[in-house]
């Protein structure tokens, strides 16, 4: 498997509250139709890899995703590194929406279809969304009632939001995350610092990976993350598919030296290591405009 991702276990964070700037992004009208063409057989999503995505504008794949109402484009790399971290393990996806991800996983797909709800199928008519339709193999189940149905070691989900109520207060939705982590060994969620940024669970101890071949509806390489609660099985995963720890230093012109680390398989490590500096000095200064010089790059001696 050719990948590469950063990698930060233990990690416990202090809730923040919502900021409404960050739960969209502003899109502007064009004619997608070809895009879409090439992306759906039919009503099933085809995927495609990364590459395939870069061919296109930030407003082009948003406004994809919000014709076809997807939060997470699965991307073949992203399908893959699931798959291979699930290994031997039972999973489920819930809060699983059309099932693309599930479906490409061979794994039970349900949702508890809170989308046809009153509330917010109103504000999708506002939004110009348009009203979801389940497919058939989606079996409608909230989250809990799937867990313990089918009793998995591993759940996925992507975008879900921690328990609430509906701003019309007419019904409660979402899930309870630690209520989650008592029924399954392990728990995978795609999501972003910014959506996400008030879920208790984040004050749990966990591991958030920085992956490149996300797609969300957010879009941002700086807080879109793949959480991940319990056995998380990194080091199997890693040590299986010959992933190998990479550390970085590199001086920026006018604010030092710094020392970053990423993981990958054994390709483009040059590339990847100037990929993951300007992401650094994004997270760091607010720009990636800034110049560098690459010092080093050493492979990290594998332990055991």
């Amino acid at each position: 498997m050719d990948i590469h991702y950063r990698i930060h276990k233990g990690v416990t964070r202090k809730l923040q509250p919502l900021d409404p700037q960050k739960q969209s992004c502003a899109m502007y009208v064009e004619d997608i139709c070809d895009f879409v063409d090439k992306c759906f057989d039919k009503d099933d999503l085809i995927i495609h890899p990364l590459a395939f995505y870069r061919q296109y504008t930030h407003n082009q794949i948003q406004l994809m995703m919000k014709k076809k109402d997807i939060y997470v484009l699965p991307t073949e790399e992203l399908c893959a590194f699931l798959d291979e971290l699930i290994s031997d393990k039972s999973a489920i996806e819930i809060g699983a929406g059309k099932g693309y991800l599930g479906r490409e996983l061979s794994i039970p797909i349900t949702d508890s279809y809170a989308k046809r709800d009153p509330y917010p199928m109103m504000m999708d008519r506002i939004c110009g969304v348009p009203t979801i339709i389940y497919p058939p193999d989606v079996e409608k189940l909230d989250a809990i009632s799937s867990v313990r149905k089918y009793r998995p070691h591993t759940v996925i989900a992507s975008f879900l939001v921690h328990e609430q109520t509906y701003k019309d207060g007419s019904k409660k939705f979402g899930l309870d995350g630690k209520k989650l982590l008592h029924l399954c060994k392990r728990y995978i969620h795609i999501g972003n610092l910014g959506i996400h940024c008030n879920n208790p669970i984040l004050t749990i101890p966990h591991t958030e990976i920085e992956f490149p071949y996300l797609i969300t509806n957010i879009m941002s390489p700086l807080t879109d993350r793949i959480f991940i609660w319990g056995q998380d099985g990194m080091s199997d995963f890693e040590k299986n598919s010959s992933i190998e720890k990479y550390i970085v230093r590199y001086e920026a012109k006018d604010k030092g030296i710094f020392e970053i680390d990423f993981m990958s398989s054994n390709n483009n490590i040059e590339n990847r290591a100037h990929y993951w500096i300007e992401v650094d000095l994004h997270t760091r200064f607010m720009t990636g405009k800034i110049p560098f010089r690459l010092i080093s790059i050493e492979q990290h001696e594998r332990q055991g």
